[in-house]
């Protein structure tokens, strides 16, 4: 039986600045390069078999930090993909965390994204991001999990 290790990216300047970030994409802080350097030589004596990550560029840069202390190093393969990128907010993307939340959720009674995440499920939430964009092309729940499992087979 294999083991998959999930790693989220290391904080970004999107992040820092609190704002929207699915497609697209920014650099990694001092902060998130830390971080992934410090979990790279966590799991450094863990024999990886392959690294699968995002193509989006924070995603690869996490990825290769963490592959460059692995004890496979040197003949590690990574395979980046858009398979795992994060969801598509379309035009939320970019706007501030808080008012692109508030945007899908007002409609459904939610002035906080606390309250929200709280009390809904995430692939809710999901849909109505995709309902808040006014051009349509945010990512619903079913194209997400679509993609995504694409990825894993």
């Amino acid at each position: 039986m294999k083991t998959i290790y999930l790693v989220r990216h290391g904080e970004t300047y999107m992040n820092l600045y609190t704002k929207m970030q699915g497609w697209s994409d920014t650099p990694l802080t001092e902060r998130g390069i830390e971080g992934a350097k410090k979990l790279g030589k966590a799991l450094s004596n863990v024999p990886f078999d392959i690294a699968i990550t995002s193509d989006l560029k924070r995603a690869s840069d996490t990825c290769k930090i963490i592959v460059s202390e692995n004890v496979n190093a040197k003949k590690l393969k990574i395979i980046p993909t858009p398979y795992f990128r994060e969801q598509f907010y379309g035009y939320l993307e970019g706007l501030d965390s808080e008012m692109a939340w508030r945007m899908a959720g007002s409609p459904h009674g939610y002035q906080h994204s606390d309250d929200m995440f709280v009390n809904e499920k995430i692939d809710t939430i999901r849909n109505w991001c995709k309902d808040a964009d006014p051009f349509g092309q945010a990512e619903s729940a079913k194209e997400y999990w679509t993609r995504l499992n694409n990825g894993f087979k």
